[in-house]
């Protein structure tokens, strides 16, 4: 009897050093494969089965209790397993689907939102098959975010799980330049692996900016210099892109002046009253106000201006969410100075015979536009990536119905597939064998580390009072000098 009970022991002792001992090995390959959500979960099994071993050598006499112990944690084991074949097998009577995520403003900033959510459905329903309904909750794809502060907290989020993250609207140069870092936002320390921008950050755009203003103010005031006031939005969904655009727009300024913009906070759910107030609190009466913001506080500010004396005449510039129909009524009754709007994108065809078909997309349409490419580069990488040959065990297919299988498990097993969207991503429009080209309705682009550069161009708009239209003014989008 001894000696059975000390063959079982043996026998339990063994398969519990071959279970850690089996794990470990999975979670090397899981590593050197990338899949570190599984080189997590392994990492448990290991500790997992190291701890009953050490168990038993410390206390001899707990041997028939661990041995029953783990009898009952095979049972439970071998339960996981037979549940997870189950949900394989009806899994692959499923036709596997991929999903196209969006991170989009649809609580705060609708009006910006819903043109680009419009757009991302558009270019969806563009593809071979698309528009289905999707039922695979692996995202291969993310179009978004539309805030600068929102990329900063999704950023890291989205490197770590592999996911490309393609921003149609986030423009604040930290968010891939070094050099414009700040303790809020670093893009050594966001990483970059998978993100993407293709709106025109802000560097372009607010150079753009200024060397119209000051061109345009010189045509008709020669050898002066105008006042400007920047009102630079804040808190925390404000932040990166406001203080982004107002450093960015100030640098651009003093090559043509050494007189530096005064900077004014405004909190970013300024009311009327509060928007008032701040101006009444300006020291000098300014040429030139520009709302470095999003939202209706810009065209608060705009409406603000034009009723106090002093101020009516001052030109006002903010971002192209001043075009938003939701934003008329501050504007459409307002009698201020010239209103400008300055556009992270522009229309890329020059050829009026055959110009791209905006009529499709909705207002403010240059925001339609730039998602609309967006989604559909993210589109045709993924598409590529299906149709090059994979083996049975590295296609999509197989993976993601083990992925769906193991939930609530993370295995990570999709990773591979997102890397290599990601990498067709990266390579868009640079005839490496296996890549990818598009010509895009706001432009043809190209990523250096990870940024457009500035592909999509500047656009910058004035309204049109007695048309209440906004009409873009004599300037080469995509140069960002006047013709």
């Amino acid at each position: 009897m001894t000696t059975r009970r000390s063959k079982s022991r043996r026998a339990v002792l063994a398969g519990v050093i071959g279970l850690g001992l089996g794990a470990l090995l999975i979670g090397v390959a899981a590593i050197a494969e990338n899949w570190d959500a599984l080189a997590q979960e392994i990492s448990f099994l290991v500790a997992f089965s190291a701890l009953p071993v050490g168990i038993v050598a410390a206390f001899p006499d707990t041997r028939h209790h661990m041995q029953t112990a783990l009898f009952v944690a095979g049972g439970g084991l071998a339960v996981l397993v037979a549940m997870f074949l189950i949900r394989l097998g009806w899994l692959t009577r499923q036709e596997p689907v991929i999903k196209i995520g969006v991170s989009l403003p649809f609580s705060v900033d609708r009006s910006d939102a819903n043109p680009m959510y419009d757009a991302v459905k558009q270019a969806l329903a563009s593809m071979p098959g698309g528009g289905r309904q999707v039922s695979d909750p692996r995202v291969a794809g993310i179009i978004g975010p539309f805030n600068s502060g929102v990329a900063v907290s999704e950023i890291p989020v989205t490197t770590k799980a592999h996911i490309a993250l393609i921003s149609p609207a986030a423009t604040a140069d930290c968010l891939t330049d070094p050099r414009f870092a700040d303790s809020r936002c670093d893009v050594a320390k966001l990483g970059t692996g998978s993100y993407f921008r293709v709106a025109t950050p802000d560097s372009v755009r607010e150079k753009a900016l200024a060397d119209y203003l000051w061109s345009s103010w010189q045509e008709q005031h020669l050898a002066t210099t105008p006042k400007v006031v920047i009102y630079e939005e804040s808190g925390p969904k404000a932040y990166t892109f406001s203080n982004s655009s107002a450093e960015r727009f100030s640098e651009a300024w003093m090559q043509h002046t050494s007189v530096a913009p005064a900077v004014y906070p405004l909190a970013d759910a300024s009311s009327d009253d509060d928007v008032r107030v701040s101006l009444r609190k300006l020291t000098f009466t300014p040429d030139i106000i520009l709302y470095a913001g999003v939202g209706s506080v810009g065209p608060k500010l705009y409406q603000a201006a034009a009723q106090l004396r002093g101020l009516s005449n001052a030109i006002f510039v903010g971002p192209g969410s001043l075009e938003n129909a939701e934003y008329a009524g501050y504007i459409n009754h307002a009698n201020g100075g010239a209103l400008y709007a300055v556009d992270f994108a522009a229309v890329a065809s020059s050829d009026t015979n055959n110009p791209p078909d905006l009529s499709r997309f909705q207002e403010p349409r240059l925001y339609s536009a730039i998602a609309y490419d967006a989604a559909r580069i993210c589109l045709l990488a993924i598409q590529r990536v299906l149709d090059q040959h994979h083996s049975a065990l590295d296609n999509f297919a197989f993976r993601s119905r083990i992925a769906l299988a193991a939930r609530p498990f993370r295995l990570g097993v999709e990773n591979s597939f997102r890397t290599q969207v990601v990498d067709k991503i990266a390579w868009l429009n640079t005839q490496v064998a296996g890549s990818i080209t598009y010509r895009g309705v706001t432009g043809t682009y190209s990523f250096n580390n990870n940024d457009a550069k500035g592909a999509a161009g500047v656009t910058i708009s004035t309204y049109v009072v007695a048309s209440h239209t906004w009409k873009q003014v004599s300037l080469d989008p995509h140069s960002g000098n006047p013709p």
